[in-house]
């Protein structure tokens, strides 16, 4: 299963934790593979499955998840 990173309300609110790179990242490959099992098995038990990246600083998110849908079709 992928890993679960839980932070705390501030973190939400602080805005100047952009600036240390809380969200100024990208997954990479071994972890977008990890993802890629897990959305799979999970599919077999539901109809739907919806994925967020929380990356969104640039266009970290939207690349990340162009990979992830690559990894999934093929």
């Amino acid at each position: 299963m992928a890993d679960r990173i839980l932070i705390g309300t501030a973190s939400w609110t602080d805005k100047t934790l952009i600036d240390y790179g809380l969200f100024n990242y990208r997954y990479a490959e071994r972890k977008l593979r990890e993802l890629a099992d897990s959305i799979r098995e999970l599919s077999h038990q539901t109809g739907q499955v919806h994925v967020l990246f929380n990356n969104n600083f640039g266009d970290q998110a939207q690349r990340n998840a162009m990979e992830l849908q690559g990894r999934l079709k093929a």
